[in-house]
């Protein structure tokens, strides 16, 4: 009797469908945000098994899995579950992993802060007029970044010229003398 309730339940291709499109939905839904740089997840470097990235990804192969293996695969209703259940918890793991060395690649360049770059010697990258900005290059932990700057004497610095990085003016300019 408990196993016919089981089967009627699991055979429903409604059930499926509803897991494989929400499941689906979501996922999309969250990459389309990330892409678009709306994500506030705390992207630490513990393994969350459980996230909103990994449970979507569970749903969605959990329902399409399912269907496959009922409808195409003409497998029992025990078994699609089975294969299905199998398929959700891989790609839980999976996905969960893709994030670990996502996080991974990140390098130290990524972490820039312009107040790293006071004291240090650059090389201008595009003229600095008397008044208004050019570009400077500079290297910071090995990797060269190119900022914009102003002159702290008020005088035209010519391109190519070797300049000294006196004070950060706001998070993306520098201010900078002969």
């Amino acid at each position: 009797m408990m196993m016919s309730v089981l089967e009627q339940i699991l055979l429903t291709d409604k059930l499926y469908w509803a897991i494989a499109l929400g499941g689906s939905l979501l996922f999309v839904l969250r990459l389309v945000v990330m892409l678009f740089g709306l994500s506030d997840e705390d992207h630490d470097g513990d393994f969350k098994l459980l996230t909103i990235h990994s449970l979507s990804g569970f749903a969605m192969m959990f329902g399409w899995i399912g269907l496959a293996c009922k409808n195409e695969a003409h497998l029992s209703a025990v078994w699609s579950c089975l294969a299905a259940f199998g398929a959700g918890s891989a790609m839980l793991f999976l996905t969960r992993w893709i994030f670990i060395l996502a996080q991974r690649a990140t390098s130290k360049g990524s972490d820039f802060e312009i107040s790293e770059a006071i004291g240090k010697q650059a090389t201008v990258y595009q003229k600095i007029p008397e008044k208004g900005s050019g570009k400077v290059q500079v290297t910071v932990n090995e990797v060269m970044y190119e900022l914009l700057a102003v002159s702290k004497e008020g005088e035209e610095i010519n391109s190519f010229e070797c300049v000294n990085i006196v004070r950060a003016v706001d998070d993306q300019t520098v201010e900078v003398k002969r």
